[in-house]
C-alpha cells in the first residue's frame, strides 16, 4: 500500500532531527518522572503539627504514638513557647497541648483536657483535632472497660489479683483488639458525576483524572511538529508533487499513519514506565487501556490532519497549536475535575477530545461497557468522516493549484 511508503518516509524524515527525537522520546521520560513524583501513591504529603506533652506520662506517650501512626500528619514534639513561635511563622498547622493530669483523668474515667493552638490561616486544624480525639476515645474506652471489670470483681469479692494488676490486664486486653488492624474497616467510594468507583483503600482506585489528563494533553501536544510540517508542506507544494503519483486518500492515510506511529510509541514508553518503574496501574484492565489509547490516537490524528489541511497560516503556528491544546485540555478536565462545575459545563467538556476520552475511561472503570462501545463507535465514525473530508479538501486544494 502506497500510504505505508509515505508513512515510512515521514517517520525517517522526522527521526533525522535530534531535536525531534528528544521531543518525541526523551521528553516523555522527563514528563512522567515529574508527574509520577507529584501523583504517585508512594509520595506522601503530610500536615505538620506540634505536640506539647505537659503530662509526660505513659498514656500521653501512647497518644502521641497513635498520632504518629497517621500517614497524613507529621508530628514535632516540642515545648509550648516554640510551638507558638512556629504557628506565628505559619510553619505548622497547629499545636496540641496535652495538659497535666491527662493519665490520671483517663484512669478515673473522666475526660482529659487538650488545648489546641492554631493560626487564623489554618484550614485543617479542626480535622486533626478529630483525629487526636479518636486516640483519646480509644484510651478512654480501654480505661472504662478496665474500671467496669475491676468494679465487678470487687462487687463479687474476687481478689486473686491485685486491683492494679487486674486493671492493667483488662486495659491491655482491650487495647489488643485494635491490632493488627482497626476495629472498623473502611471501604472507599469515589463519585465523579455519573461515574462511581471504589476499593478497600484510596490508593487502589487507579490513576486520577489529573494524572491521565496530563498524559492525554501531552500526546496531543506531541503532534505539534507534524501538524506544522503538514501545513508547511501544503503551502510549499510538497503535497502537490506527491499527488502526481498518489491519490489524495493515500496521502492523507500516509500522514495519519506516521502520526499514529509516534503516538503509539510514546504510549508504550509511558506504559513501561508506569508498570515497571513506578508500579502504577490505570484502574482499568490493561487491554482496555490500550484499546482506548488506540482509539484516542486515531481520533486526534484525524482531527489534527483535518485542521492542518484547512490551515493556511504558518507564522507562529506552533504557538497557536499549543494554546488551543492547553485550552481544550482545561475545558476537558485534564488538570482539574469537571464535576466541580454545573451540568452544562460538564457536557461542554465532552465536546473536547480530551474530555471525551477521560469520560470513556471513567465509564470503563465502573463497567459501563455498553456506553463505552457506543462512544467508541461514534469516535470511529467521526474519524472516518474527518479522514474522508480531509482527502476531499486536499483534492480541491491540489486541483486549484494545478
Amino acid at each position: 500500500m502506497k500510504a505505508l511508503l509515505i508513512a515510512k518516509l515521514r517517520i525517517k524524515l522526522i527521526l533525522k532531527s535530534p531535536r525531534n527525537i528528544v521531543s518525541l522520546f526523551l521528553f516523555p521520560l522527563i514528563l512522567i518522572y515529574l508527574i509520577s513524583y507529584i501523583y504517585s501513591p508512594n509520595t506522601v504529603s503530610t500536615v505538620p503539627i506540634a505536640v506539647v506533652d505537659k503530662d509526660i506520662s505513659g498514656y500521653s506517650k501512647i497518644l502521641i504514638s497513635l498520632i504518629k501512626e497517621n500517614d497524613v500528619i507529621s508530628v514535632l514534639e516540642t515545648n509550648e513557647e516554640n510551638a507558638r513561635e512556629l504557628i506565628r511563622k505559619n510553619k505548622i498547622e497547629g499545636a496540641y497541648i496535652i495538659e497535666h493530669g491527662f493519665e490520671e483523668l483517663i484512669k478515673g474515667d473522666k475526660y482529659p483536657k487538650i488545648t489546641v493552638l492554631k493560626s487564623g490561616a489554618a484550614i485543617g486544624a479542626d480535622t486533626i483535632s478529630e483525629i487526636i480525639a479518636s486516640g483519646v476515645v480509644r484510651l478512654l474506652s480501654n480505661a472504662r472497660a478496665a474500671n467496669i471489670v475491676v468494679s465487678e470483681y470487687e462487687w463479687r469479692g474476687i481478689t486473686y489479683l491485685s486491683k492494679d494488676v487486674l486493671w492493667q490486664n483488662v486495659f491491655d486486653t482491650s487495647e489488643s483488639y485494635w491490632y493488627p488492624e482497626q476495629l472498623m474497616k473502611l471501604k472507599h467510594r469515589q463519585i465523579n458525576g455519573a461515574v462511581e468507583i471504589g476499593g478497600d483503600s484510596l490508593g487502589n482506585m487507579g490513576l486520577g483524572s489529573g494524572y491521565i489528563g496530563i498524559i492525554i494533553t501531552f500526546l496531543v501536544l506531541s503532534l505539534g511538529y507534524i501538524f506544522t510540517t503538514i501545513v508547511t508542506e501544503k503551502r510549499e507544494g510538497t503535497l502537490i508533487r506527491l499527488y502526481l503519483s498518489l491519490s489524495e486518500m493515500e496521502i492523507i492515510l500516509g500522514y495519519l499513519l506516521s502520526m499514529m506511529f509516534f503516538l503509539i510509541v510514546q504510549i508504550l514508553i509511558l506504559h513501561l514506565i508506569f508498570s515497571k518503574v513506578f508500579n502504577i496501574f490505570y484502574g482499568i484492565p490493561i487491554y482496555s487501556f490500550f484499546i482506548i489509547m488506540l482509539l484516542y490516537s486515531i481520533y486526534i490524528s484525524s482531527i489534527v490532519m483535518t485542521i492542518a489541511i484547512r490551515m493556511n497560516i504558518t507564522e507562529s503556528l506552533n504557538s497557536y497549536y499549543s494554546i488551543v491544546v492547553i485550552l481544550t485540555s482545561i475545558v476537558g478536565g485534564c488538570f482539574w475535575p469537571v464535576e466541580l462545575l454545573s451540568r452544562p459545563f460538564q457536557y461542554i467538556a465532552l465536546f473536547t477530545p480530551q474530555g471525551l476520552f477521560l469520560y470513556i475511561i471513567k465509564l470503563t472503570r465502573i463497567g459501563a461497557y455498553f456506553e463505552v462501545i457506543a462512544y467508541s463507535l461514534l469516535i470511529i465514525t467521526i474519524s472516518i468522516l474527518l479522514i474522508r473530508y480531509s482527502a476531499k479538501k486536499l483534492s480541491i486544494i491540489i486541483q486549484g493549484e494545478i
